[in-house]
């Protein structure tokens, strides 16, 4: 059972009502997994926005699911996998000793899986629209490894964007991911009511063929898909 003390003092500056309902009806269903305490905080993605990602891969059956930085989702997703063997994980983290934490809690947790993978991918420069430098990952690192994995489902919450002058660090999987994702991948976006979030927002729905299926302020995500056709929703 997770610690709800430890859940509501992580999540602090987001469980306001009518918003900690939500929160907690959301953590309430997370618990059934019994995966034990997670380490949670203020910058890991809201219980909402975990059970969407986790409704989106059993009902619009994803089974390649990439992520883009690794943290609680992580434990779902692979808890989730003891259920659905068809389902495989690859993560990308900047941070070789989160994801050494990660790997550790995943065993502890018996967790761990043949089918799931991580990556270590360090930051590079880029410049940015407004003349300054951003670090995104390394492409060199994963390029080959993505590109054989072909995600169906595409989870962006990395790498680090949370002050101004790294707000569009998260930019360039646009650009990089956009040939890999196929007519029935969906995309979630994590904050995305940021300002270099928005702007990823809205370079996907420049396209014809990307809509919003489902926004959630709450939740804090951003569902975006490649098509409307045999979509459940949620």
């Amino acid at each position: 059972m997770i610690s709800f003390t430890g859940f509501l003092s992580g999540m602090n500056s987001r469980l306001q009502s009518p918003t900690s309902f939500v929160q907690l009806e959301s953590l309430v269903h997370l618990s059934s997994f019994g995966i034990g305490y997670v380490p949670w905080s203020s910058s890991s993605m809201t219980p909402k926005a975990i059970t969407c990602i986790l409704n989106e891969i059993i009902l619009n059956k994803k089974t390649r699911i990439l992520e883009l930085g690794m943290g609680i989702t992580t434990f779902y997703i692979t808890r989730l996998m003891k259920d659905h063997p068809k389902v495989s994980l690859l993560s990308i983290d900047n941070d070789e000793t989160w994801i050494q934490t990660c790997r550790e809690q995943l065993y502890s947790k018996d967790l761990s899986s043949v089918r799931h993978k991580t990556i270590h991918a360090p930051l590079k420069n880029f410049p940015s629209d407004h003349g300054m430098v951003y670090g995104y990952y390394d492409l060199d690192s994963f390029r080959d490894e993505v590109s054989k994995f072909s995600p169906d489902l595409l989870i962006i919450d990395g790498p680090p964007a949370w002050n101004p002058d790294i707000s569009d660090a998260r930019v360039p999987a646009f650009y990089f991911f956009l040939p890999l994702l196929s007519s029935e991948s969906t995309v979630i976006i994590d904050d995305y009511t940021r300002s270099g979030e928005s702007k990823l927002l809205e370079l996907f729905l420049t396209s014809s063929t990307w809509s919003v299926a489902f926004q959630d302020a709450l939740a804090n995500i951003s569902i975006i898909r490649n098509s409307i056709v045999n979509y459940n929703s949620f």
